[in-house]
């Protein structure tokens, strides 16, 4: 029998347990020194969730208002952008099309009609109108390149707008561009959720049916101006967005222990990293390729066969146009394959056609920073490059003569 008392006890153990104490302590105080330094990918998963959801709520509120600058809500795709606008040399139609001009409801005989749709490489963001490369394969009485692309859209929203508005165009093509970001962003509804930085977007999604190959919509969680009050006085309402996105991590918003510690913050940002980049089954890429046994993989093929579906139902010819990455193009140069690799095979062996400027752009003479501007999309360097590969494909497909002429 211990011949000890609780007192002698508690005196021996004190030393242990101050010592614990401490160094959970020095462990608290060293993370949060440690949060606001590490790297942007990593610390948009640790800041405290109130931070987090203030912020997602002040930006909704924002953006509602009409102050999201170029954006626009929109009840279907979660947002588009503003007609008319205009901003050193970036330049909105009114028919919502990147140009300095409008399009007639019909192009003119003996003109060929494409049409982009898709993100901010189709839409040339970084450079001004003259300089994208939709603007530089048009021809005078020959091509017109209508630019359907928007910042941000992954490519369910731009079939969701090929079919809202595509069905009027009269294009004989419609290229469907596909940057590597938008893997990420199929399997996504609140932009939020990938990275704190990003605007206030909510946006549709699409999933397949139980146990089939079949696509089900899920609208955007913002359709009207009731849902985004609710949004605005209901922390509950904001992170029930989650169910049924990818991104979401219910222990940065919902767990007391993140909530309280910084030292719980960094570790939960580590392992969030680590998982989503090692551990998940459904990660999004599997040793520098996309994962082709994810559901982003999946979706992505899935979304991409379906717009090239309906854009044949039109009469139209699909094209998908890739713009590789700045990774993908410094990979290309030491002799790698790129990201997208799988993806782009998937739909070729569909019988679809893809063009991929990557060749010209791994030739390109100087380094891979002269072909993309500062927040990564392709330069004036860059867009020359992605027009003259669609240049060959317009020399295959314009018109010829009318022979009643």
């Amino acid at each position: 029998m211990d011949s000890e008392d609780k007192p002698t006890r508690l005196r021996r153990a004190a030393p242990g347990i101050l010592a614990a104490f401490l160094s959970l302590a020095l462990l608290e105080g060293v993370s949060r020194v440690a949060l606001p330094l590490v790297n942007t990918p990593l610390s948009e998963h640790i800041l405290a969730p109130r931070v987090l959801v203030d912020r997602h709520r002040a930006g909704i509120r924002a953006f509602l208002d009409g102050d999201g600058g170029v954006s626009l809500p929109d009840t279907l795709l979660g947002w588009r952008y503003r007609p008319g606008y205009a901003e050193a040399g970036d330049t909105i139609n009114e028919q919502g099309l990147r140009a300095s001009r409008a399009y007639a409801p019909d192009p003119e005989p003996g003109v060929l009609r494409l049409a982009g749709f898709g993100d901010s490489f189709v839409y040339c963001a970084e450079v001004a109108n003259p300089d994208c490369w939709a603007a530089r394969s048009e021809r005078a009485g020959e091509v017109e390149v209508m630019n359907y692309g928007v910042g941000g859209y992954g490519t369910d929203q731009a079939f969701l707008r090929y079919l809202r508005e595509g069905g009027e165009l009269h294009a004989d093509i419609v290229i469907i561009g596909f940057a590597p970001t938008n893997l990420g962003r199929i399997v996504n509804r609140y932009r939020g959720f990938i990275s704190s930085s990003e605007g206030p977007w909510m946006k549709p999604r699409f999933q397949f049916e139980d146990g089939t190959d079949q696509l089900r919509l899920i609208p955007t969680p913002l359709r009207s101006y009731d849902d985004a009050q609710q949004m605005l006085e209901s922390r509950e309402a904001l992170l029930a967005v989650g169910e049924g996105d990818w991104w979401y991590e219910s222990t940065i918003y919902t767990g007391i222990l993140y909530r309280w510690s910084a030292a719980a913050r960094l570790a939960t940002g580590v392992w969030i990293r680590l998982k989503r980049r090692m551990l998940d089954p459904g990660r999004l890429y599997d040793g520098g390729v996309f994962n082709t046994e994810s559901e982003a993989f999946e979706l992505q093929r899935a979304v991409g066969l379906a717009f090239a579906d309906s854009v044949r139902a039109d009469g139209a010819e699909p094209i998908f146009l890739v713009f590789p990455s700045r990774e993908d193009v410094a990979a290309a140069r030491g002799g790698g394959d790129p990201s997208y690799g799988p993806l782009t095979e998937a739909w070729r062996s569909a019988g679809l056609e893809v063009l991929d400027p990557l060749a010209g752009l791994r030739e390109h003479p100087g380094p891979v920073e002269e072909l993309f501007a500062p927040a990564g999309h392709y330069s004036p360097a860059g867009n020359a490059i992605v027009a003259a590969r669609v240049s060959e494909l317009v020399d295959q497909y314009r018109p010829g003569p009318d022979p009643g002429l």
